[in-house]
């Protein structure tokens, strides 16, 4: 799912992928570039994949812009117009201007984007003593993991799930956070090759749980009906099988979260759901 702002109107694509190879049930991981160890730099032109192949992560630049951008990448899965579009952007509205860029988790664990040697932004300032690396899972989430000695993970300390872009994908949040306030919702982009956050937000509505909105510059724009019988009552994207949301409901926590269905074969194939245009007011 896609929150795309263009001039006079707004767009929002539910983008489906179903990605089953068989080699992911094997148990055996097909690359070692996944992992930034602390003490270690992802720079320029370097980039770290996912355990089989699905995201990557790099530096990159729009088309007539010398801005470098850190995003995540479907990863040769032959997706037309997607394949090369962003899902998750770091420093969306802190591009590094004229010159590389490195990523780098320092010596107290903290995440950081660098321009040269200094810090351009720091995803994550949780200071550990134990040894954390960062890891690019096959979900397309950035994890910055503390391990144990033996190397299974104590605790995330940070991940981009947490931090979405204009992008959903499988297994993301949208809602909100009751004791910190932490929300997860999308904000759309100025346009293609403009990253920086634009004036439509997509998420949960703070009054009504139960139902998704979009807001443009903070009023109302657009509503998806409540959630009844595990499905909205006016979106049409309700209609869909293979892509759908669940609604979940804790003491602390109110979110929806969106899934497809996996079709088991030895393919990797994008399915894509649903395109809903939207004119912008005014």
């Amino acid at each position: 799912m896609v929150l795309l702002e263009q001039e006079d109107r707004f767009t929002l694509y539910t983008q489906g992928v179903c990605i089953i190879v068989t080699a992911a049930y094997s148990g055996q991981s097909c690359c070692e570039t996944d992992t930034l160890l602390q003490g270690h730099y992802l720079k320029d032109g370097q980039e770290l994949v996912s355990s089989f192949n699905i995201f990557e992560l790099k530096f990159f630049n729009f088309e007539n812009s010398r801005n470098r951008y850190l995003g995540i990448f479907y990863n040769n899965l032959y997706l037309g117009e997607f394949q090369d579009r962003a899902v998750w952007i770091a420093n969306r509205n802190n591009p590094i201007p004229g010159g590389p860029g490195s990523l780098t988790v320092d010596s107290l664990g903290r995440l950081k984007v660098l321009r040269g040697a200094s810090s351009l932004l720091v995803l994550s300032s949780t200071e550990t003593t134990g040894n954390t690396t960062l890891k690019l899972l096959d979900s397309g989430n950035l994890q910055l993991q503390e391990m144990d000695p033996g190397g299974s993970v104590r605790r995330v300390l940070w991940q981009s799930f947490d931090y979405p872009t204009d992008t959903l994908l499988p297994g993301m949040k949208l809602g909100f956070n009751v004791k910190t306030g932490k929300r997860w919702e999308l904000t759309s982009r100025l346009g293609d090759t403009l990253p920086a956050s634009g004036s439509f937000v997509f998420g949960m509505d703070d009054n009504t749980t139960n139902m998704l909105t979009i807001l443009w510059r903070g009023d109302m724009y657009w509503e998806s009906g409540l959630w009844f019988k595990d499905r909205f009552s006016l979106w049409e994207f309700s209609k869909y099988e293979s892509a759908f949301f669940t609604f979940n409901s804790t003491e602390s926590e109110h979110y929806f979260t969106f899934s497809v269905d996996l079709h088991y074969s030895d393919i990797v194939f994008p399915t894509g759901i649903f395109a809903s245009w939207l004119h912008s007011p005014g």
